[in-house]
C-alpha cells in the first residue's frame, strides 16, 4: 500500500499561462478605466457645458447676466430653463424659450428673445399673452422676466449673450427680486445646472 504525503504533488499552472493570464487581466482593466474616463471627460457627455457670467446692475432695479465663456456642450437656448431663486431657495420665476413665446425680434442687429413669464402679479403695460412686434422696446413688455440678447444670432448660448433680467413688473416703484436672490440657468429636463449667480 502506498501512501501518498500532503504537499507532495508539484503539479500547477505553468508559468507561461499565469503570465498571460495577468496580462490579459491587465489589459481587460486598462480598457474598462478608459472607457470609463472618457464618459466623464468627453464633451459629447450632456451636462458638461461650463458656462461663466458677470453680473451687472441695470437701469436701477434689472440685471445683465453677461456670458463669458461657454466650454464643452453646445447649450441651444431652447433647451435652457432660466430660473430665479429666493434667498430662501424656492424658484420664485421659471421659464424656457421652449415654451410658448412671442417671436424673437431684433434691436440694433441683436436678435431678442423675450420670455413671458407665469406670474400673477399684475402688469400695467403689455401683458404676458400680448405678442410682441418690431416696433415694441423691450423695456415696455414688462411681463419679460427674461430677454436673451443672442448677439451671434446663432441660438445658441456664446460669449458675448446678455440675459436680461426685469423687476418691478407691476410697476409699482417696489423691486419684486431683490438683492440675495439668484439666477440659475439649467437644462430644460433640470438634470444638468450650468450656471449658479446672486443677484
Amino acid at each position: 500500500m502506498s501512501i501518498k504525503l500532503v504537499g507532495e504533488d508539484k503539479i500547477g499552472v505553468s508559468p507561461v499561462i499565469a503570465v498571460i493570464l495577468m496580462v490579459a487581466i491587465t489589459v481587460v482593466l486598462a480598457g474598462v478605466v478608459y472607457v470609463w474616463i472618457q464618459s466623464i471627460s468627453s464633451p459629447d457627455n450632456p451636462g458638461l457645458a461650463y458656462v461663466s457670467a458677470k453680473v451687472e446692475g441695470v437701469n436701477g432695479n434689472d440685471w445683465d447676466v453677461l456670458i463669458q465663456k461657454v466650454e464643452g456642450e453646445n447649450l441651444h437656448l431652447n433647451t435652457l430653463s432660466f430660473i430665479i431663486n429666493s434667498g430662501q431657495g424656492y424658484t420664485m420665476y421659471e421659464k424656457s424659450l421652449s415654451d410658448v413665446n412671442p417671436d424673437p425680434f431684433y434691436i440694433q442687429n441683436t436678435k431678442v428673445y423675450p420670455i413671458a413669464a407665469n406670474i400673477s402679479i399684475s402688469v400695467t403695460s403689455k401683458q404676458t399673452s400680448q405678442p410682441i412686434t418690431n416696433k415694441d422696446k423691450i423695456n415696455d413688455y414688462i411681463g419679460a422676466i427674461f430677454t436673451i440678447m443672442d448677439t451671434d444670432n446663432d441660438s445658441f448660448l456664446s460669449p458675448g449673450d446678455v440675459i436680461r433680467i426685469y423687476n418691478d413688473f407691476d410697476n409699482d416703484g417696489t423691486p419684486e427680486i431683490v438683492h440675495g436672490d439668484y439666477f440659475r440657468l439649467k437644462s430644460l429636463s433640470g438634470s444638468h445646472q450650468y450656471l449658479e449667480k446672486f443677484l
